[in-house]
């Protein structure tokens, strides 16, 4: 059970956010209540618009529905996973029914036989969230599902409840709320719950709570949560904009919306990492009507469309401090791939649509902070997942993303708008999905374990961090190039990957492929994965072939090209395609052996061309291609681009490198734009010298020039795997860095921890100049809860600039819980400066009764923690 987190409100980073008077207070507060009623019930926007009317007709319709069931709670007989589950679900129902009844213009507005039935769903319901019952299955349950739905209750028709009943309803609340002590996502949505309950209670205080414990969530840092290229992870190193990421903004969104111009107003530079994330990153990975595989974490078997982040740009866009009018478009252009929106936006996205033309979208991404890279544009959407000592492969967690080993061995995500792997609207993969044979990955076919089937933990094969040391990519606005060394958790082999990504769609290249181990299992290329829109859409292959229907795994001869459905595949040298057909899926491979020793690959994929331009497209006349173990490169003779993942010092074309380096130039008459990346993410300069371009007019600030004739120099002071551009001449005096923010310093924060039975004294390096400002020292347990903030009152001494070491006298063993009270084992220790954030780890071994430190192995253990920390 959780305990009180407490916030002192008007004390934490100096915000103050209690009302002058109690009278101010109940004004405001009613206020408030009156703004959370108007969203719940749609008409904080327009009304009577078309996605306004077709959200009442679908509340009314799941009213209707809902009022045909039977109100029941069984419990017996389940399994602690199923009994939370229930529970957790029991009061969506009442929530659904306590907005139909207070929903202006809803056939059921004010119906008596409704109240009747949001009383029998609690009655029935309560006795089992009361304190001093079992909170059996997962915390989530307790703490942020039925607490939302009974929040929601409470605020919409507490005040028409018997009082014996609403006295029940307020308890189990109170009891299922008693505290804040959950960080990130979660905190967002805890918080949540406690403002509308606050609401409904006119409860000043918890709502300055709620908003003051979320203020550390609306951070950007070094790792999890919004990083500092906006992209968003979370349970790790997990790329997570499509889950958690999309809860963590609609949470925060809504907390802002309902608060804005008032005392606990959230402070314009937090709004705008919120907006922030949404453009620079979210925005960017969904497509059509849903989020990218590559970005949903352990959701990536669950329904996974994008109205979570829609509905956080409608709540952002009018509030002050942020870019609203991009905030506006880029909502507009998400609208259009919707009908069917929540009550509580359908009326913002009406005005969205009819005020703000649609924004497209297209160009050239590259997250340094997750070995992901992306290109896009109206035609299609084509993104890279690889893979790094830097990032973990995939999440198993509560029998979800069981089937994900090979998500992160070059996952290439395609799609032309249609969601074409999803089965329904956005709602789950087609059944027939093969996780062996992700398209663009490359793996060792059967070689990963299974999951348990009964794991609600983080157990299991995955949460793994990779082991490679390379990996990166670089880029312009337009095209890119991505590359890393693969040496996945499973499957006993190694490859080289790389990949051009330009408007047309990729070349990918592959190289010194070889086992590391005797095993039979063969190692596989998948060239593509794609459901088509029937089960008998013919795949067309050069010689005149097409098959629509076969059985079983085919080896096709001498394939120079394929087609299917609106993509090609296009090969540098006649291959053996394997196609195999399960319903509207089809899988194509390459077969490298069960013991591959250098084994290559090189093909160009087109999204969106016809039949006849695939079997037109001359490979070999448009690109230059290398694919060995020291350099995969490419030159597009079409775009003048030139462009290499160097595994080593060399010269590729114009471009030469003192050191490992992915570079992309692409030059013509007017002038040229380079990218360079270190894709070994070391602090060190690396030296890129390029021939035959103009002299240097834009350049970042960590590069230094040098021109000798038409050969210029730049020595970049490189760090963390960033991207930086150099434009020359005319075309490239307008080059801008993608948009993120300077962490660099707080790379530095350390902690080192030294235990005796009683007491921990940590020693905490801090970054240059902060130890005399003003910053917020957490301890945080190996889930990632809140335990302490440390304090003057905690500082031994200040043994040289910028350390200082603090005691922390931590609670007896056997104080309660092993999460929420842990003492030993693997903790968090988290730094939050202003709007930065930076995360060590450290640990305390548990005593024996003769104050003797007993062995790490068996104590909680941080799955976050990565093995180099």
């Amino acid at each position: 059970m959780l305990r009180l987190f407490c916030v002192c409100a008007g004390v934490l980073m100096g915000l103050a956010l209690s009302p002058a008077t109690a009278a101010d207070a109940d004004e405001r507060i009613a206020t408030l209540r009156t703004r959370a009623v108007a969203l719940m019930t749609g008409t904080a926007g327009p009304v009577g618009g078309p996605r306004h009317r077709q959200a009442i007709e679908a509340l009314d319709a799941r009213t209707a529905s809902i009022l045909g069931q039977e109100v029941a709670l069984d419990l017996e007989g389940l399994d602690d996973v199923a009994y939370g589950d229930r529970i957790g679900e029991f009061f969506n129902p009442a929530a659904d029914l306590a907005q139909a009844y207070r929903t202006p213009g809803g056939r059921y507005a004010g119906d008596p036989a409704v109240l009747e039935r949001i009383e029998a769903y609690l009655r029935t319901g309560l006795p089992a969230v009361r304190p001093d019952q079992p909170r059996k299955g997962n915390w989530h349950c307790y703490v942020i599902r039925a607490p939302r739905s009974l929040a929601v209750t409470a605020l919409l028709v507490g005040g028409e409840l018997g009082e014996d009943l609403r006295r029940d309803l307020e308890i189990c609340i109170e009891g299922l709320m008693e505290g804040m002590q959950l960080t990130g996502a979660n905190a967002a949505s805890e918080a949540r719950n406690h403002l509308f309950y606050a609401f409904y209670k006119g409860d000043a205080d918890r709502v300055a709570a709620a908003v003051a414990h979320v203020l550390p969530a609306i951070v950007i840092g070094t790792s999890e949560g919004v990083l500092e290229d906006y992209a968003y992870q979370f349970h790790g190193r997990i790329l997570y904009a499509g889950a958690y990421g999309s809860g963590y903004v609609g949470s925060l969104a809504t907390i802002a919306y309902l608060v804005d111009g008032t005392p606990w107003e959230i402070p314009a530079d937090r709004k705008r990492i919120l907006a922030g994330t949404m453009l620079e990153h979210m925005q960017w990975v969904t497509y059509g009507p849903a989020w990218d595989l590559s970005v949903t974490g352990r959701a990536h078997e669950a329904r996974r469309n994008a109205r979570g982040l829609l509905t956080a740009m409608l709540y952002m866009a009018p509030l002050n401090g942020v870019d609203g009018e991009a905030l506006r478009a880029a909502a507009a252009r998400l609208a259009g791939d919707y009908d069917g929106l929540e009550l509580e936006v359908a009326g913002l996205a009406d005005a969205v649509a009819a005020q703000t033309p649609p924004a497209p979208l297209a160009g050239f991404r590259y997250y340094h902070t997750s070995d992901f890279g992306l290109i896009r544009n109206e035609r299609f959407y084509l993104s890279v997942k690889m893979y790094s000592k830097w990032m973990q492969d995939y999440e198993y967690l509560t029998l979800l993303g069981r089937d994900g080993w090979n998500l992160s061995n070059g996952l290439t995500y395609v799609s032309l708008g249609r969601g074409e792997l999803w089965d329904g609207p956005g709602r789950s993969p087609i059944r027939s999905w093969d996780w062996d044979h992700l398209p663009g990955t490359t793996s060792r076919i059967g070689a990963n374990p299974r999951n348990p089937d009964n794991n609600i933990s983080d157990t299991g094969g995955s949460l793994n961090f990779g082991r490679s040391d390379f990996c990166g990519g670089a880029g312009d606005e337009w095209g890119g190039m991505l590359g890393f060394t693969l040496i996945p958790t499973h499957g006993d082999f190694i490859a080289r990957k790389a990949y051009l990504l330009f408007d047309e769609g990729l070349v990918a290249l592959g190289s010194a492929i070889a086992s590391t181990a005797e095993r039979p299992e063969p190692v596989h290329t998948t060239v593509a994965q794609w459901a088509a829109a029937a089960d008998d859409a013919p795949l067309h292959v050069s010689g005149g072939r097409t098959l629509t229907a076969w059985t079983g795994p085919q080896a096709l001869d001498n394939v120079r090209w394929a087609w299917l459905d609106g993509v090609g595949y296009v090969f540098f040298q006649p291959v053996t395609l394997h196609a195999e057909r399960r319903g509207r899926l089809t899988s194509l491979w390459l077969d490298h052996g069960a013991a591959p020793a250098d084994a290559t690959y090189a093909y160009v994929m087109l999204p969106g061309a016809t039949l006849e331009a695939t079997a037109a497209f001359d490979a070999a006349g448009r690109f230059e291609i290398e694919a060995t173990a020291a350099r995969q490169a490419v030159h597009d003779r079409a775009a003048g681009v030139w462009a290499a993942v160097f595994h080593a010092p060399g010269a590729f074309g114009p471009v030469t490198v003192d050191k490992p380096a992915i570079v992309h130039l692409r030059a013509g008459d007017d002038g040229a734009v380079l990218a360079v990346q270190n894709p070994c993410r070391s602090r060190e300069v690396v030296t890129v010298t390029v021939g035959g371009v103009p002299p240097v007019t834009a350049r970042p600030s960590e590069a230094a020039v040098a021109r000798d004739g038409d050969v210029t120099r730049a020595a970049i002071d490189t760090a963390l795997g960033r991207i930086y551009r150099l434009g020359f001449g005319a075309a490239g005096a307008t080059v801008a860095q993608q948009p993120r923010e300077d962490l660099l310093a707080l790379h530095d924060f350390a902690v080192e921890a030294d235990s005796d039975p009683v007491a921990t004294i940590l020693t905490v390096r801090l970054p240059k100049g902060l130890a005399g400002g003003d910053y917020r020292l957490s301890i945080r347990g190996y889930k990632g809860h809140e335990l302490r903030d440390l304090t003057a009152e905690d500082i031994l001494d200040r043994p040289a600039p910028d350390v200082v070491r603090y005691r922390w006298v931590r609670p007896a063993a056997d104080a309660g819980d092993r999460v929420v009270d842990q003492v030993d084992g693997s903790f968090r220790f988290v730094l939050i400066a202003g709007r930065h954030l930076a995360l060590d780890y450290f640990s305390v071994p548990r005593f024996d009764a003769d104050g003797n430190a007993l062995p790490l192995e068996g104590m909680p253990k941080d799955n976050t923690r990565p093995p180099y920390e």
